[in-house]
This record gives C-alpha cells, structure tokens and sequence, in this order.
C-alpha cells in the first residue's frame, strides 16, 4: 500500500533514509559511522520532523515523505521537495529485500502525481535516486523524462598544511549585500536547462548557523572582491560527524582563473583549520568556471549523475 508516511514509521523511515544518506557522494569516503549515529539521533529525538524543521529554518517549503507498506513493514521511502517552480525527489530508500519488486517506480510515480496536483512545472530526478536500477533509468524518456543536465560531485584531500590565502587583502567574509552579484554568476554555472525549472535563488548562498549547529556542523562564507564587485564565492560547511567539508562555489567566469583560487585556497584553509580531512563540492556543467576552478586546485572528480526532468505541461 503507498501512502503518505505517519509519524508512526520514524523508525522505519529513518533506518531506509539513514543507509541512504550515510553512503555519501561516491569516492567521499565519509564516516557513514558517525553520520548514521547523527541521522538517527535527530530523527529518534524528533521524527520526521526533524528534516522538516530544518527546511522551515531553511526558509524552504516542507519536504513529504511517502512510503510503500508490505505486509505491515515499510519497504520503501521516498522525500518529494517541492521548490517554487520544480519540485525535487531529494532521496530515496528501498528495504534491500524488496529492491526489483517495482517499489521505485510507483514511489517517483507517486511523486509525480504529487508535483501535477500542487500545480509545479517539474518534477526533478538525480541518477542517483536510480543508481540500483538500470533498467528504470534506461526507460525513464518513455515516461516523460528528458535529460537536463549533470550532477558533479568532486573530491579534495587536505594535507597536512594546505596552501591557503586566508589572508588575502580581497578576500573577506560574505553579505548579504553581495547576492545581487553573484547570482547571475550562479546561474551560467547551472546551465539554462537546469536554470529554467530549479532557478538559483538568493537563499542558496545563505545557511542558518542555528542550523549548521544543530546538524553538528561550522560553516564560513567568503567572499572575493574584484574591480567591479564580488567575482568569486566559496561557502564552506564541515560536518564533524562525516570529518569532511562541502563547499558551494560561484565564480565568475570572466575572472576565475585568479580570484577563484585565491577565495578557493582560503575556504580549503578555513577547513583544514576545523579538522576536516577531506573536501567535496558539486558542480552542474563539466566545462563550467567551477568546474575548471577545481581540476587547476587539485579536485578529482569522484562521481557524475545525470539529472532528469518531467514537465507537467509537456516534453522537457
């Protein structure tokens, strides 16, 4: 039976959620030990609530998580994320003894019938969410689905004293004042196909630092300041419990070569400093200004999906 989940299955939920999350971007190596034990304490503690408090103090609109129930067990889990125009399937679970059963297929179906009926323009779906099933991901273009871009994750091991500029005269700490003009820069970087139905936004350059504690974490944003303004940003956030840092890169393309790697090298600084021992970022087009930026700082690329789209009004 699919339905939506009640608070009654945290525990099932959790424990599908937790195994997904813990494994991480491939070649990230994190401590799914430690990120488990942390999954599972905010889920134990608050339920299902706990993503969804932390989206509200996101400033984003609440996730639903829908379930598969088989025989009274929960065999599969799925959280939908609507944004303002496309709505996103963020992860999915499957009981490993129900894996092949359909559960997958009906669990997205049940996304995309949820994304028509609160009136959003797409449903998005990472080839990861299908990672264990090529024949889904082989017929997702007979279901409506069109490629739209590419998911990059990349790898960095910090050595020991890691080359930084975290003094450099230009670089210095973010405001809010500079959206206006990193944006626009963060959305070449997205590409127009991923732009035009998941929009770069003000809010995703910003993290609450109430939040960033209650997940265990520390994050700085830095800034890079060119002739005309902000050229180039690196938000780092390091979780303890997985011993890595992420960073969420805007540059601008016409200046990255210099003041990309001189805010890079601070941010990769900033995180040795906290005690991370590894660095993994996401970029959205392989020839892209971040992405450049990232194979000249010593990044190895450690996993590539394919990002799906299905438009409710027609082809994507």
């Amino acid at each position: 039976m699919l339905r939506a989940a009640r608070p009654s299955d945290s525990p099932a939920v959790s424990s599908l959620l937790s195994r997904t999350l813990a494994a991480g971007p491939a070649g990230a190596d994190w401590n799914s030990e430690r990120l488990n034990a942390l999954i599972r304490g905010l889920l134990s503690r608050w339920g299902l609530r706990a993503a969804f408090w932390v989206a509200s103090r996101l400033g984003r609109p609440t996730p639903r998580v829908f379930v598969e129930e088989v025989n009274g067990t929960i065999g599969g889990a799925i959280v939908w994320t609507p944004g303002r125009e496309a709505a996103w399937i963020a992860v999915l679970g499957i009981d490993p003894d129900q894996d092949g059963s359909g559960i997958r297929d009906r669990l997205i179906e049940r996304c995309w019938e949820e994304t028509r009926r609160t009136g959003l323009s797409t449903l998005i779906v990472p080839g990861s969410v299908l990672s264990e099933a090529p024949d889904l991901r082989s017929e997702m273009t007979t279901v409506g689905f069109g490629l739209i871009g590419v998911s990059q994750w990349w790898r960095f091991e910090l050595a020991p004293t890691p080359d930084g500029l975290a003094n450099e005269a230009r670089v210095r700490p973010y405001r809010g004042s500079d959206a206006a003009a990193l944006v626009p820069f963060a959305r070449q970087a997205r590409g127009p196909r991923l732009e035009a139905v998941h929009p770069v936004r003000r809010s995703g350059l910003e993290v609450s630092p109430t939040v960033a504690r209650a997940l265990g974490s520390s994050t700085k944003a830095l800034v890079h300041d060119g002739p005309a303004g902000p050229d180039a940003f690196v938000r780092a956030t390091f979780s303890r419990a997985t011993e890595s840092a992420h960073l969420h890169i805007v540059l601008d393309p016409a200046v990255c070569e210099r003041s990309g790697g001189i805010v890079l090298g601070a941010a990769l600084a900033w995180c040795w400093s906290q005690g991370a021992k590894r660095v993994v970022t996401e970029t959205f087009d392989p020839l892209g200004a971040p992405a450049a930026q990232l194979r000249r700082t010593g990044f190895v690329e450690a996993e590539r999906w394919d990002l799906w789209a299905r438009a409710v009004d027609g082809p994507t």
